[in-house]
């Protein structure tokens, strides 16, 4: 068991609980045709084993988005309605009305909470091991000029010689990585947040075409390889 690691795996969750929904301005199909498309689907099963921690909520990031800042105004996403409290799909279509009755209560029932477990454990690892590990798991639509991996990282709480370790990992496997393109960062609590760098986070993203059918959301032939290749990756945090 890898006791100084979480998995963080924010987007996997499919769940859309009506309360936290507001005024829905399209028909229920087109919201969950999106709300699969935009999960980062099986991401789970792709770096879970070895006992090792995971926080992954079951609910859509339509419902909560857990990555964002929790104020608006810090939150790049916001301006495309797309903070802690979506109102837009990823193409820019409004797909409900802003809330703020419905943002305070996603804030207290599913934000707050998800954010409050995560400072917990950081905090009970510190405590334990003097040092915590936390991997922002993730996954990513194909694009012209996308890699294979990205790798997000932090100035202030990624070490330079475990990112040039799992580059030399992914490329040696012959698989194509670029870091912090097409997403950048990597989460901690706001607590340690550039404050404690015992606290050492990390992003991995994986290509859905690596791992996906073109087009569908069934795994194709190559998902065990990718689980392994992203649990062997987790095994080399664990090793540092």
């Amino acid at each position: 068991m890898i006791e100084h690691i979480i998995l963080h795996i924010p987007h996997a969750g499919l769940e859309l609980p009506a309360r936290y929904l507001g005024d829905i301005l399209v028909p229920d199909d087109l919201l969950r045709l999106n709300v699969s498309n935009d999960a980062d689907l099986y991401v789970d099963q792709l770096f879970e084993g070895g006992g090792v921690l995971s926080l992954k909520p079951q609910f859509s990031r339509y419902a909560c988005d857990v990555e964002r800042f929790r104020d608006d105004n810090e939150e790049s996403g916001s301006k495309q309605g797309r903070g802690l409290y979506y109102t837009h799909f990823l193409d820019g279509r409004q797909f409900r009305e802003f809330s703020t009755q419905a943002r305070q209560r996603v804030l207290a029932e599913l934000y707050d909470p998800h954010h409050a477990r995560l400072t917990h454990e950081v905090t009970s690892k510190l405590q334990a091991h003097g040092v915590c590990w936390i991997v922002d798991c993730h996954s990513f639509a194909d694009n012209a000029g996308y890699p294979d991996f990205c790798i997000g990282t932090d100035s202030f709480h990624t070490p330079a010689d475990l990112l040039e370790r799992l580059q030399n990992f992914i490329e040696q496997a012959g698989y194509g990585v670029l870091v912090n393109f097409p997403f950048s960062g990597s989460i901690s609590p706001m607590e340690y947040y550039q404050k404690d760098r015992r606290v050492k986070s990390i992003m991995i993203e994986v290509n859905k075409r690596l791992y996906l059918d073109a087009n569908t959301t069934q795994k194709n032939c190559k998902f065990n390889e990718i689980g392994w290749l992203c649990r062997e990756m987790v095994g080399l945090i664990a090793k540092r």
